[in-house]
């Protein structure tokens, strides 16, 4: 409950505020900056946290309590209440305000700030006078269009200090690039300092969009080569401009009369808000990024929208007066022509479009921090198994054994390895029992775990943390008495029964028996289930090896090799059955196929 002294108190300084746009500030006793707000009128907003009948969320009410004191600044306009509010958050960080994350890891293009400028990729934008394009989300577009460049506009790439001074002193040479007709020489003087620079120029207008401009001018310089019959150059020329049309194709996203203007589409997902960012530049995708804005004090779909709006103006820039939106913001902006399409098509093509991308964003965040989240979950578990069960080691990598046979019958074993509670199915490991033949499940597994680490050992691989075995003491004492031939094997023990899920150490007269819902008890059931599928799977297919292989013992014309043709094409007997002549034939040739047809359908006798 609230105290209603201390809500009055507020409430009675929040109506003498100016009915104005404005920004107010709330700090607690320790003088301690807590939220940062705007508002049209500051004396409706803030009035507005402190009606009683209200439902605020649990967070607003904890932080009510937390304020001491109310200040406000008054503003002329609501678009610089808006710059205010992004300037005091940016600078004073408040404990209750918005978290803003974007994209800048994120590569740009940089047309640096040279004599002869060079083409660059960066993640870092310095203040050093260049010129940056993007962020591009694609790194295969960014390569692309980095081989564009140099192919079409013929930029340098060498990390040369190029100036006309060291250009006419002589001091450096034309590469490979030159030869290979990817650079005009600026180096030795065969390109003109005009000529690079005005490449440039047309650099900077492509990555901006602006592709007829630069088409025209190549077409013009290939009919002029035509006419003085240099055809080599006129074909040079033609290949550009086909790059360029290739690209065109590739790049467009909507009607080329489209003029320019910005998106900004969002999803809201994990309470938090996604965008995407367009410039698009007649019909041309020019610049993306992607951000999150994850409200603390339960701001309106509009606020954050306002926010969103600020951030990408003044980070970014815009590329029109004009943004598309799916709705309205709460603040007005100066000299920005908000657009909330309802019919144009073209434009709500544009915003789907951006929509899209925010959609993708958001689930690669959230997939991502998925993963870090799982990291912290399993090592708590990890940790807790080791504390539960009075382990000497944390199980970061565990390893199980299992023994699967019918009627000591065809006797196989596996062992199953997972490291920081996944499985790494590569070390998984099926065992064929060599030293006995008959049903003894302590001593094949006392076999495998000797052969098991026996070469661990010699290859100088990893040693688990903890050794499980699908059984009672038995098969533990069996896993001990393998482990006693070798001196630096210092595992931890376990034995997992079925029947009752009792848990065996080695040390251990009595077994430990958890709670069904044991967070604990489950990791180890996963592990040992899955060792126990893997042997059986194993099991069932030397089984049915060793069928379809007895089956034509004794006949005539079929030997070992064609036995083995059959078991690798054919994964059980029923499948065999259902093969045509044509099948086998294909498979064993023709006398072959005929005997084990024959076979097959009951007309060869052994």
């Amino acid at each position: 409950m609230f105290h209603v002294e201390h809500l009055k108190k507020l409430k009675d300084f929040a109506n003498l505020m100016p009915e104005k746009a404005g920004v107010y500030l709330f700090y607690d006793k320790s003088n301690l900056l807590l939220y940062v707000g705007k508002a049209k009128n500051l004396k409706r907003r803030v009035n507005s946290y402190f009606c009683t009948d209200k439902n605020l969320s649990g967070k607003i009410k904890v932080l009510l309590l937390k304020i001491n004191r109310i200040e406000y600044v008054v503003t002329e306009t609501e678009h610089d209440a808006l710059i205010l509010e992004n300037n005091l958050i940016k600078n004073l960080k408040p404990k209750y305000n918005i978290l803003l994350k974007d994209d800048k890891t994120y590569p740009w293009l940089k047309i640096t700030n040279e004599e002869y400028p060079r083409i660059l990729r960066t993640r870092k934008i310095e203040n050093d006078n260049s010129l940056y394009f993007g962020p591009y989300t694609s790194l295969k577009t960014l390569r692309i269009l980095e081989d564009l460049i140099i192919k079409v506009f013929n930029i340098r790439t060498c990390k040369l200090k190029l100036t006309e001074n060291s250009i006419k002193r002589k001091k450096w040479k034309v590469c490979l690039e030159y030869h290979l007709k990817n650079c005009n020489g600026p180096c030795e003087g065969l390109q003109s300092k005009y000529d690079y620079l005005k490449n440039i120029e047309f650099v900077k207008s492509f990555l901006n969009g602006e592709i007829d401009n630069i088409l025209e001018h190549l077409k013009c310089r290939m009919f002029e080569c035509a006419e003085k019959l240099n055809f080599e150059k006129a074909n040079e020329y033609k290949l550009k401009i086909e790059a360029l049309k290739n690209y065109q194709g590739k790049s467009i996203i909507c009607d080329p009369s489209v003029k320019s203007i910005n998106v900004l589409g969002f999803v809201f997902k994990e309470n938090m808000y996604f965008f995407n960012f367009l410039k698009i530049n007649k019909g041309f995708i020019v610049q993306s990024c992607n951000f999150h804005l994850k409200p603390l004090f339960d701001e309106t779909v509009s606020e954050v929208l306002s926010n969103a709006i600020s951030y990408v103006s003044e980070v970014y820039g815009l590329n029109s007066p004009e943004i598309l939106v799916s709705i309205q913001p709460e603040m007005k902006l100066n000299n920005i022509n908000i657009i909330v399409p309802s019919e144009d098509e073209k434009k709500l093509k544009l915003l789907k479009f951006s929509e899209i991308n925010a959609l993708t964003y958001a689930n690669h965040f959230i997939v991502n921090k998925l993963k870090k989240n799982y990291n912290k979950s399993i090592l708590k578990l990890l940790e807790k198994v080791k504390n539960e069960l009075g382990l000497n080691n944390v199980p970061f990598r565990c390893e199980c054994f299992d023994i699967s046979h019918f009627h000591g019958n065809t006797i196989v074993g596996s062992c199953v390895v997972f490291v920081n509670g996944k499985p790494s199915k590569k070390e998984y490991r099926h065992y064929n029992i060599k030293t006995i033949n008959y049903n003894d499940d302590y001593a094949a597994i006392e076999e495998i775990v000797y052969r098991r680490y026996k070469r661990i050992i010699e290859e100088n691989e990893k040693i688990p943390d903890l050794i499980i075995v699908d059984g009672g003491k038995g098969q533990v004492t069996s896993v001990i008495n393998a482990l006693k031939k070798f001196d630096n094997i210092n595992a931890d023990v376990l034995g997992i029964a079925k029947r009752l899920e009792e848990i065996y150490k080695p040390d251990c007269k009595t077994p430990i028996v958890l709670g069904k819902k044991s967070e604990t008890l489950k990791f180890l059931q996963r592990i040992r289930d899955e060792a126990h599928r893997f042997a059986n799977s194993f099991h069932k297919y030397k089984k049915q090896k060793n069928l379809l292989t007895s089956m034509f013992d004794d006949i005539k014309g079929i030997g070992e090799k064609t036995k083995k043709k059959l078991f690798e094409k054919y994964d059980d007997i029923d499948t065999l059955k259902k093969a045509s002549f044509e099948e086998l034939k294909q498979l064993l040739g023709k006398s072959k196929a005929e005997i084990v047809f024959r076979f097959l359908k009951g007309e060869v006798n052994k």
